[in-house]
């Protein structure tokens, strides 16, 4: 498949009025393929000073779709384009994502505010608000700061599987780690258990990126998931 990364830039007033102020989202880059008007992958740096990213979380409880009305939804790319345009913080951004709600598409999605990160600042000193996390599936959105967890642990990790317990009771999840087991644990699959071995290793952004295409699933004792062999 091919990959582009595209920066839309466009004037756009908060109405139509060029005497009102530009909306906050006016630039946006982002990865994506040609002809589409959002990502698919869904990382997005805004002129807003947010950047977006998400994971997908997958609905394994079909009986949520009863909830979806055809007539009165907006699907994920298009209520995610107008929250990056018109968001001018991780809070705001997750109430215009929110209505309308598809339930297609499940995601968790990371809003991070630069605006209010400064370099250099101690991971237990950031600022509330830098870190929002919204969680979506049919009928349901939760959304919450979590920096909080962010100053706790030193980091936020994603690994599709539902963080806010609400979204994993509905989505399934809970299910089926009663059934199989930690694999469908939020903390004790295998990826979270691997992250937090290693990221006290990340020290500059070449160790980041070795954390992130790690992949030794042959060796790893974490990866072999021994309660299913």
């Amino acid at each position: 498949m091919l990959r582009i990364l595209k920066k839309y830039s466009f004037a756009f007033n908060t109405l139509q009025s060029n005497h009102t102020k530009r909306i906050a989202g006016h630039s946006v880059s982002f990865s994506s393929s040609p002809g589409f008007i959002s990502s698919g992958d869904d990382f997005y740096v805004l002129s807003s000073g947010l950047v977006v990213q998400e994971t997908t979380n997958q609905n394994k409880n079909q009986s949520l779709y009863q909830h979806i009305k055809a007539d009165n939804i907006l699907f994920e790319f298009i209520r995610n384009v107008v929250a990056n345009r018109l968001a001018e913080s991780g809070k705001e951004w997750t109430q215009l994502f929110g209505p309308y709600n598809s339930g297609t598409y499940n995601n968790q999605f990371m809003i991070v505010d630069y605006k209010l990160f400064k370099k250099g600042t101690k991971v237990t000193e950031l600022a509330d608000n830098l870190l929002w996390v919204l969680e979506q599936m049919p009928d349901i959105i939760h959304s919450a700061d979590v920096t909080p967890i962010l100053r706790a642990q030193g980091y936020w990790a994603s690994y599709n599987v539902p963080y806010f317990q609400d979204i994993y009771q509905l989505s399934g999840n809970e299910d089926l780690f009663r059934k199989f087991g930690p694999y469908y644990s939020y903390n004790s699959t295998a990826r979270a258990l691997i992250f937090k071995r290693e990221e006290s290793k990340v020290t500059d952004l070449k160790t980041l990126y070795s954390l992130m295409r790690y992949n030794d699933f042959k060796k790893d004792p974490l990866s072999e998931c021994k309660v299913y062999n």
